[in-house]
């Protein structure tokens, strides 16, 4: 079956809100919510109840690029894989690295035509969609080539517009892909981060022992989402090796003080371990 789709628009100008939702309604979107209280699309993000949401940043790109970047990032259980477009004047300097760092799927350079829009939605309704995790970014990955050594997992993530507009729509299957894919994310972005507490050990830079800190603390929170998504997503057999890196990330808890060299290397063959395992889940 086919699932009408909803989209969320937060735009300021009343002429330019009313073409966006006629060129939605256009694309196939039977709801379509609008606001001007940037609060309000926060929320929106939040519920997963649309498909699609929109955000005029001519009024504050980055603040707006921000939230999409924490609603990427908060891998728990919301869907973090929603489309989020951008529309606005064309950005400059730290407006364009803002745009790229916040994981939105488009940004559509003002002004634009109703036809633009909706070959830019029907491109994003049609194609796959490859997301990259790092520590610093998760979203859509927008890398021309992959080089076969790169360290940087790339994951399938679901098309829910491009499943919802299939005639064979299922949507208990449509939440297990989710689920899993949150699992697969959870664990990559542990591996990441063990990744990077190993170098910052091994290495022994002057001036990292904040940023040491800080990647001890990350990983502790994402070992606690990747709990929790396990048993979601039905892989509670790798519970045991989960239990072994939130022991081995925790030693700096109970100590007072950083992994250390020897336990660093030990936590990143355990997060290996685990995404191999992971990476062969069907």
């Amino acid at each position: 079956m086919s699932v009408s789709l909803a989209a969320f628009v937060l735009e300021n100008h009343p002429a330019l809100r009313a073409a966006l939702v006629s060129g939605l309604r256009s694309s196939g979107f039977s709801r379509v919510d609008t606001t001007t209280d940037r609060s309000e699309a926060l929320r929106a993000m939040e519920t997963s109840l649309y498909d699609l949401v929109m955000f005029d940043t001519s009024k504050d790109l980055q603040t707006l690029a921000m939230t999409i970047r924490k609603a990427r990032q908060n891998l728990s259980d919301h869907d973090p894989f929603g489309f989020y477009l951008m529309t606005g004047p064309a950005p400059t300097g730290t407006g364009v690295e803002s745009i790229v760092s916040s994981g939105c799927d488009a940004f559509l350079v003002r002004p634009f035509s109703s036809d633009l829009m909706q070959k830019r939605l029907a491109r994003l309704i049609d194609n796959n969609r490859p997301f990259v995790v790092t520590t610093q970014y998760i979203g859509p990955d927008r890398r021309k080539a992959v080089r076969e050594e790169t360290f940087t997992r790339r994951v399938m993530v679901p098309n829910t517009l491009k499943a919802k507009k299939s005639a064979d729509f299922d949507p208990v299957a449509h939440r297990e892909a989710l689920d899993r894919a949150l699992l697969t994310f959870n664990t990559y972005l542990v591996e990441r981060q063990a990744y990077l507490i190993e170098l910052l050990e091994e290495g022994g830079a002057p001036g990292m022992e904040d940023e040491l800190t800080r990647s001890e603390s990350d990983i502790l929170t994402t070992v606690q989402k990747l709990a929790g998504s396990l048993e979601t997503a039905g892989q509670e057999r790798l519970q045991p090796l989960v239990t072994a890196i939130s022991e081995t990330a925790a030693q700096r808890i109970k100590r007072n003080e950083h992994l250390g060299a020897k336990s660093a290397r030990e936590l990143q063959k355990l997060c290996v371990n685990l995404a191999n395992f992971v990476s062969g889940i069907d």
